[in-house]
C-alpha cells in the first residue's frame, strides 16, 4: 500500500478501500472464489513464462 502525504489523498484512499470492501461483500462467494482462482492461474502462467526465458 502506498502512503499518501496529503491529508486529502489519505481520506480518498480509505474511501476507495471501503468501497472495494463493500463490493467484495456484495459479490457472491462462488463468484469471488472463481475470480481468485483466475488470478492465481494468471500468476502461475506469468511465473512459467518468466522461468522459460
Amino acid at each position: 500500500m502506498r502512503i499518501a502525504i496529503k491529508n486529502n489523498s489519505v481520506q480518498e484512499e480509505s474511501q476507495i478501500k471501503q468501497e472495494l470492501f463493500k463490493k467484495l461483500q456484495k459479490t457472491p462467494i462462488n463468484n469471488h472464489q472463481h475470480t481468485s482462482m483466475h488470478i492465481t492461474a494468471l500468476l502461475i502462467t506469468i511465473q512459467l513464462f518468466s522461468t522459460h526465458r
